[in-house]
């Protein structure tokens, strides 16, 4: 099999508040990858810069978003674009990603992530349930946390015991803080690495 030149692909993120999932500035988190070899990559650069004609040496969303470079933007994300076909995008729910976190911190399995996000969300109240995704984020955060903040399990528990409903998804995750002291207490003997 002969062999193959390497492929270089270009990835960014967005929404990315570090460990704080709830409470930054989108409900998504995206990540984005194009594959382009380095002169298509640049020729698809240099047709931007000549149709947005701004000096800018690099380019963000906020350039193409301008509506005024609407057609770049259709341009190079379309059919005819540079991208077409050599991109993907992944987004994700950040409340759906706290709560699969948490119910996989918890040892529980990906359907029982999906039954207590349906279950929670569908049956809290919209205060309740941020309040719920706080503290569910507070348990699993490994690192900048504030020291005079109450100690994570008992406040994710006793937000937990707080809220009204009571369904069966609910009712296990009330049952699980000997799982959760566990979790952070290997957090606490091993603490993560550095970024």
């Amino acid at each position: 099999m002969p062999e193959l030149p390497p492929i270089e692909i270009a990835c960014d993120e967005s929404g990315s508040d570090g460990e704080n999932l709830v409470a930054g500035n989108t409900d998504v988190f995206t990540h984005a990858g194009v594959r382009l070899v380095e002169p298509e990559a640049a020729a698809a650069l240099a047709e931007v810069r000549a149709r947005v004609r701004s000096p800018a040496t690099q380019y963000k969303a906020n350039h193409l978003l301008r509506e005024k470079h609407r057609a770049v933007l259709v341009w190079v994300l379309g059919p005819e674009g540079p991208l077409s076909g050599r991109g993907r995008v992944h987004l994700m729910e950040k409340a759906y990603f706290v709560v699969v976190r948490l119910a996989g911190a918890l040892g529980e399995s990906d359907e029982d992530a999906r039954a207590l996000y349906a279950e929670a969300r569908a049956a809290l109240a919209p205060g309740e349930w941020a309040r719920f995704l706080h503290a569910a984020n507070d348990l699993l955060r490994t690192r900048n946390r504030d020291e005079a903040a109450p100690e994570p399990v008992a406040a994710f528990y006793g937000t937990l015991d707080a809220l009204a409903p009571d369904g069966p998804a609910l009712r296990r995750l009330r049952g699980s803080r000997p799982r959760a002291e566990a979790y952070r207490e290997r957090l606490r003997i091993r603490p993560p690495d550095p970024p």
